[in-house]
């Protein structure tokens, strides 16, 4: 007779901040934030000719590829670790006025940097190609996770690569400092009691 395997019961917002606050100190950990590796995007310019050169950071690949794969998690919804659920839920039940306007103006900063424009305007077909679907398009299409129909719009689509990987090395220092911050405030209101949860389970 087969087994009926019990159901995993969701994790409860309590375990879900502190995997939140775990997984932003373990990208903290990686090689390219603690070396303080510069990720900066240099641009160059002729005033005669009117031409641009972008210089990207020359890094290792083992290393981006260990800091995005984790800093890809922060980026699914259905991942525990979501941003945007992270701080929405730590805002829910925060207790603490100064807590909650700083994990707000968090929030917004994402917001401002991520969904919206970005760093710089990318235009495809008269819409503006955001971080947040550079970002799913750079890791998803090979350098942190494989994904054929990631692979196949990648490829289709009407703007060099290169331009693609602009967008998230400009925008990917300023989410990484959001998630660290925001983890720092969280861990703060967990370990003071900052947070009402409404039950003894955290739910």
């Amino acid at each position: 007779m087969a087994r009926v395997r019990k159901r995993r019961a969701e994790p409860t917002a309590r375990e879900r901040l502190t995997v939140f606050v775990h997984r932003a100190n373990e990208m903290a950990g990686t090689r390219l934030v603690r070396e303080r590796a510069p990720l900066n995007v240099r641009f160059s310019g002729d005033a005669i000719s009117k031409a641009v050169s972008v210089e990207m950071p020359d890094v290792d690949l083992d290393d981006l590829r260990s800091l995005l794969s984790l800093f890809r998690q922060f980026l699914l919804k259905t991942d525990t670790v979501y941003f945007s659920r992270a701080v929405n839920e730590a805002i829910r039940y925060s207790t603490d006025d100064t807590l909650t306007g700083q994990l707000r103006t968090l929030r917004y900063a994402w917001n401002t940097s991520y969904a919206n424009g970005g760093a710089i305007p990318i235009i495809v077909d008269d819409r503006t190609l955001t971080a947040e679907q550079a970002c799913d398009l750079l890791m998803n299409a090979g350098v942190a996770h494989n994904e054929v129909d990631k692979i196949e719009a990648l490829r289709q689509l009407d703007v060099p690569v290169p331009l693609v990987r602009l967008q998230v090395f400009m925008t990917l220092p300023t989410l990484t400092q959001i998630i660290f911050y925001a983890a720092e405030l969280i861990e703060r209101g967990l370990a003071h009691g900052l947070f009402d949860f409404g039950d003894p389970q955290g739910r």
